[in-house]
């Protein structure tokens, strides 16, 4: 597998396993990086979040670095997943 291929794995990996516990979750263990071995070749993937402001829209972003022949190499992902929402309900449909 050509390790361009093999890093955006890696990259779309985490991003579903960040989707499927949900993006506080994700953020509350406090594990924001890691490796992946793929075909003898080690690749070390980092996460950065940033909470937007906009109720519970935080940005992503997935970079994953390796080595390859004496050279760095990396690609990035970024999305934006909804975390819980702050939104109040007071009474009788009123919102905060």
């Amino acid at each position: 597998m050509h390790q361009y291929a093999a890093a955006y794995q890696v990259a779309d990996r985490q991003l579903t396993l960040i989707d499927r516990m949900g993006v506080d979750a994700f953020i509350e263990q406090e594990i924001d990086e890691g490796e992946d071995e793929q075909e003898g070749v080690k690749y070390y993937w980092s996460v950065a979040s940033e909470l937007e402001g906009i109720d519970a829209l935080y940005t992503l972003e997935v970079t994953v670095r390796w080595q390859s022949m004496g050279r760095a190499h990396a690609v990035r992902l970024d999305t934006r997943l909804n975390g819980k929402t702050t939104t109040v309900v007071l009474d009788a449909g009123q919102e905060v």
